[in-house]
Parts: structure tokens; C-alpha cells; sequence
């Protein structure tokens, strides 16, 4: 018997571990590659190859950059790319990202401002510098299998800049950025907001290599008497996610 759904949690944690749960990445690289190839081999033989100033040139860049979009938006974006731009255009498969990922309740950026558009802070970007740029664009690295620090926690009051350092971080890596708020994780509903965190983390590890900035998260920071008292361990649930 196969059964097929969007959502894994309508379906009993009994019932599941009798089960072999898949789940299917949205795209891959490969699958993205055939579909663009398509579109251009059917371009270049219809009659739309003989308008002026169509083109239909690509790099692998455009294929990657379709990281996070199911094969029929990727489709829509090559599609749409050509007839309003008339040619293969990153400008507009950004769009398209950009709209698939609000439709799954998430903003996803790409920030134009880096480092050198922040002023001050000289410690706290050469800290990045060191510990995360560094290790990711060093072969050394790499070949020692050295990771960066996967997990920040930026502190301070509202206004001194934590959202803009992450965004130029996320300038800096060449990543897209995922900003959340702590209220579109908890729900009012029962397994609401184990099932936000699951679903946040299946769109970032989509969009993978990316910047998920988690806005307010001191909301997540309650006390062990806390979880007690008012959510019957659903904050300690969430957080146990986030970390992991």
C-alpha cells in the first residue's frame, strides 16, 4: 500500500513506524538540468528562435540557483524568463523563488549590502571573516575537513543592526537568506509548531547552502518551569529541533 501526502504528521507516529517514510527532494540538480535542456532544444526548432534578440544561452549557475523549487516551478521560471526577457535570466528565476517560497510561508532575499556597507562592528566581522569565510573558501579546509560554525546567536537590543549583519553575511557567501520570525513557529493548535519547525527545516536544507535568521528567538529561550506550566513541553520540543 502506498500512500501519498503533503503533510506526514495527519498521518499517526504509531502507524508510522510500520511504515517506510520517503521523502523526495523537491528537485534535483540533474532533473533541473533535463528540463532546462528541453525547453532550449524546443526553442531553437519553433518559429520564437527566429525573433531578434532571443537567446538561449545558460551556465550551471541558473541550474543550482533552482535549488528549493519543485520541477514545475523551476519549468515556469525558464519559461517565463525567456518570453519576458527573452532570454535565460537569474533575475527572473529569483522572482519565481521568491514567490514559491512565501506561498510555503517563508521570505527568502538575496541582499545586495555586504560587509563594507556596515560601519563599526570591526571585531564581529573579523570574526566572521575568520571563522566562517575563511573555512569555506579555503581548500586548506577542506582538505582538512574543517567546517565553519553552523549556529549563531546575535544578541543585543532592537536597532543596533543584528538582522543587517546577517544579511551581509549572507551577501558575503553568495547565499540566499531565509528570515523567520519566532511567531511563525509556535501555533495555537496541538503539534502545530513541531510541525512549523519540520517544515522550515525541509525548506532550508531545499534551498542548502543558505541563511536562516530566526528573528526574536529569545521567545524559544523559556524556563525549565515554563515548559511545565504553560505549553506542556512545546517550547522545549521546538527548541530541542532548532539545536538539533
Amino acid at each position: 500500500v502506498f500512500v501519498f501526502t503533503s503533510d506526514l504528521s495527519l498521518i499517526s507516529e504509531g502507524l508510522r513506524k510500520m511504515c517506510i517514510c520517503v521523502s523526495p527532494p523537491l528537485s534535483e540538480e540533474w532533473e533541473r538540468r533535463e528540463i532546462l535542456e528541453r525547453i532550449v532544444e524546443e526553442i531553437r526548432g519553433s518559429p520564437l528562435s527566429r525573433v531578434k534578440d532571443v537567446s538561449v544561452e545558460f551556465d550551471d549557475g541558473f541550474v543550482r540557483d533552482g535549488r528549493g523549487l519543485t520541477l514545475h516551478e523551476f519549468e515556469t521560471a525558464v519559461l517565463r524568463s525567456v518570453f519576458e526577457r527573452r532570454r535565460i535570466d537569474r533575475h527572473v528565476l529569483v522572482r519565481v523563488k521568491q514567490e514559491a517560497f512565501e506561498k510555503r510561508g517563508f521570505r527568502l532575499a538575496y541582499p545586495k549590502e555586504g560587509f563594507g556597507h556596515i560601519g563599526g562592528y570591526w571585531a564581529l566581522k573579523r570574526f566572521f571573516q575568520d571563522f566562517i569565510l575563511k573555512v569555506l573558501r579555503s581548500g586548506v579546509a577542506a582538505e582538512w575537513g574543517l567546517e565553519p560554525i553552523r549556529g549563531i546567536i546575535l544578541f543585543g537590543i532592537g536597532g543596533t543592526g543584528k538582522t543587517l549583519l546577517a544579511r551581509a553575511m549572507a551577501n558575503e557567501l553568495g547565499m540566499p537568506f531565509i528570515k523567520v520570525d519566532s511567531s511563525q513557529i509556535f501555533g495555537s493548535l496541538v503539534g502545530e509548531s513541531e510541525r512549523n519547525v519540520r517544515r522550515l527545516v525541509e525548506v532550508a536544507e531545499a534551498a542548502a547552502p543558505c541563511i536562516v535568521f530566526i528573528d526574536e528567538i529569545d521567545q524559544l529561550g523559556l524556563s525549565r518551569e515554563s515548559y511545565v506550566s504553560t505549553d506542556s513541553g512545546t517550547s522545549r520540543r521546538v527548541q530541542n529541533m532548532l539545536m538539533d
